[in-house]
């Protein structure tokens, strides 16, 4: 008998465990992101709805524009929720030397954009990261990169 309940707890632990397994799957599927090449994020500006996100970055996206730039997207871990920001082209950052890295405490200043496949998405205005500062678009909202 105490054979018999060893083999069946060790049945339903395993079951447990693939149940488990399987959950993570389908959540690190469901975060995958969405193809951020598709995305026209500077009709999704509005200088009227502006925010300001802090937190460590916690994931990077590049993605091709279509004209030999290079998007950045960064995920920022904002208190218990996530923010994906568009911070503008990796060109750009390269040449005003903002290198950021996984675990960079930044703060982002930006317009909050409204897209239905992700919850809060930032067009990045500007980006801080320690006591550098950089302007990534102008008064009207537009980009400062070529």
């Amino acid at each position: 008998m105490n054979r018999h309940l060893r083999t069946t707890a060790l049945a339903v632990l395993a079951a447990t465990l693939m149940l488990i397994q399987g959950t993570s799957r389908a959540q690190a599927q469901s975060s995958v992101p969405p193809r951020w090449e598709e995305v026209d994020f500077e009709s999704l500006y509005d200088a009227s709805r502006v925010i300001t996100v802090r937190g460590p970055i916690t994931a990077f996206w590049h993605f091709p524009l279509g004209d030999r730039r290079t998007g950045v997207i960064v995920r920022l871990h904002v208190g218990g929720e996530f923010a994906h920001v568009y911070i503008g082209t990796k060109e750009f950052l390269d040449r005003n030397n903002l290198e950021l890295s996984i675990n960079d405490y930044v703060t982002v200043t930006g317009n909050k954009a409204l897209l239905r496949f992700r919850g809060l998405v930032v067009v990045a205005d500007s980006i801080k990261k320690g006591d550098q500062l950089l302007r990534l678009r102008n008064d009207a909202g537009r980009p400062l990169w070529p």
